[in-house]
């Protein structure tokens, strides 16, 4: 069995209840964001391989998507974007471990409900 900081962890929540349609759909723009926005920095050269992240707020929520730690961005793919609450940092889907840089981010987002 994995433990929670695995790579492959399940998360402890599922989107069973995305009965909340306009959710899910912010949900994967935020992911779609993030994924272009990583491969867009790694063409720009701004990062290399794993190094540098992306996080995203999802308008309207408490959630953010962030990117995985240790995949290049290269081999992204929008499905493999964490998304977890923005209070706790639990992980709400996602299979692939968040970004290390994860505490920050949160830190970022509850101090600065602007951005």
């Amino acid at each position: 069995m994995l433990g929670p900081e695995s790579a492959f962890a399940q998360p402890a929540l599922v989107f069973s209840t995305l009965a909340d349609r306009a959710l899910a759909e912010r949900v994967a723009v935020a992911r779609q964001e993030a994924l272009e926005a990583s491969q867009r920095m790694l063409q720009l050269g701004l990062v290399v391989a794993v190094w540098g992240n992306v996080s995203v707020r999802v308008p309207g929520s408490d959630l953010v998507v962030i990117t995985p730690s240790g995949v290049e961005y290269d081999r992204l793919v929008a499905e493999d974007m964490s998304v977890l609450e923005l209070e706790s940092g639990a992980r709400v889907e996602g299979r692939l471990k968040p970004s290390s840089e994860l505490r920050l981010h949160l830190t970022i987002y509850r101090a600065r409900p602007d951005l």
